[in-house]
């Protein structure tokens, strides 16, 4: 087996919620995420803010809180972000 200190995870858009997840509990080497998002509603309500404006928000389930959870980490950490991606805006990333 291989030791969790010797272990890098890295997540895409939303693989990167399993990845930040598990550096929030367990002590790795490294954490890197690549284009992805702060949670499951601010994802939404980028496409569609009449969310927020609505109370909608709080409709949508959020298993992925990536913004509460990046302060449990530990570890080196690299947040890599394009900021011409379509899909996930740049503010996600800062």
């Amino acid at each position: 087996a291989v030791p969790l200190e010797r272990v890098l995870l890295m997540g895409q858009s939303l693989g990167g919620g399993p990845a930040i997840y598990l550096a929030s509990k367990y002590s790795c080497a490294g954490l890197i995420t690549v284009a992805t998002f702060t949670s499951i509603p601010a994802v939404a309500g980028s496409y569609t803010g009449i969310l927020h404006y609505a109370g909608l928000a709080g409709w949508l389930v959020d298993v992925f809180d990536n913004a509460s959870r990046i302060r449990s980490v530990r570890c080196q950490t690299l947040i890599l972000h394009g900021r011409e991606d379509d899909l996930i805006d740049m503010e996600h990333a800062e």
